[in-house]
C-alpha cells in the first residue's frame, strides 16, 4: 500500500494522529530523504530516510532512525516550497524540493514523550521523493501552502475544496 513504508530493522512508527493539532488532518505521506541546510543540534547528521507527513496545516517528518526526533513544520511557518527541477539535491536520492520556513517543532525528542521545543529562526529543509516524482504531491502542497496563509475561515473553506 502506499501508506506502508518498509521499515529498516529495529524501528517502529512513532507518528500518530494524536501529534496533530486540534482540527488538523492528515491527508498524505511520502517516503523521502531530508537534510537541513546547515547541520542543526536536533538534526546531527546530512542526509536521513523517512516519511514527510503532510497535513491540512502542518509537514511532519518522522526519520527512519529512532533517536532521532520528529519535525513538525507549519505551513503558517513556511515562507516558500520551492521544487529543485532538475536538480537532485540529495545523491541518490529523487527529486528534490526545499522548504524554507521560519520556525521548526521537535516532537519526541530521544524517543521519548516529551514537551514539543519550537526552533524560531529561518531555516531551509531539503526532501527527496524516493519513489513519487514531484508533480504528484507539488501542486497539493502549493494549495495548501496558499491556504495556511488566508483568514481561519477561508483556509478552512480552501483546505476542504483540497
Amino acid at each position: 500500500s502506499k501508506m506502508a513504508m518498509a521499515r529498516r530493522p529495529g524501528e517502529a512508527a512513532r507518528f500518530n494522529l494524536l501529534m496533530l493539532d486540534t482540527g488538523e488532518t492528515y491527508l498524505s505521506d511520502i517516503a523521502v530523504y531530508h537534510a537541513p541546510s546547515l547541520p542543526a543540534p536536533h538534526h546531527p547528521v546530512p542526509r536521513v530516510h523517512g516519511r514527510l507527513r503532510i497535513c491540512s496545516s502542518s509537514l511532519l517528518f518522522e526519520p527512519g532512525p529512532p533517536d532521532l526526533p520528529l519535525l513538525k513544520i507549519y505551513l503558517k511557518h513556511v515562507t516558500s516550497i520551492e521544487p529543485l527541477v532538475g536538480k537532485r539535491a540529495l545523491s541518490g536520492a529523487g527529486e528534490s524540493f526545499r522548504v524554507q520556513c521560519s520556525s521548526l517543532t521537535t516532537l519526541r525528542e530521544q524517543h521519548k514523550p516529551c514537551p514539543y521545543s519550537t526552533h524560531a529562526g529561518d531555516q531551509e529543509h531539503t526532501f527527496s521523493a524516493l519513489h513519487s516524482p514531484l508533480e504528484a504531491f507539488m501542486p497539493f502542497l502549493m494549495q495548501l501552502l496558499a491556504a495556511a496563509h488566508l483568514t481561519d475561515d477561508l483556509a478552512a473553506d480552501a483546505i476542504r475544496s483540497v
